[in-house]
């Protein structure tokens, strides 16, 4: 998996690529939530592209992932 993580005027913009584990989308959100404190951003552009579809929040953690970095 790859994760482009740039800040753009106003808002921060990730890119991922091939991800394909529910491991792998924990570890960019957890990446994307670090940047987002970082720079003080509220306002995030996530592209996700070639990767497999999320079906299930709960089994990626994407709840958990928010709410531990608010």
């Amino acid at each position: 998996m790859q994760c482009e993580i740039t800040v753009e005027p106003g808002y921060l913009r990730a890119d991922l690529f091939n991800r394909q584990t529910a491991e792998e989308a924990r570890d960019a959100l957890a990446a994307i939530a670090a940047e987002a404190g970082k720079h003080r951003c509220s306002k995030i552009l996530i592209s996700v592209h070639t990767s497999r579809p999320f079906f299930k929040v709960e089994q990626y953690g994407l709840r958990l992932a928010w709410r531990l970095e608010q």
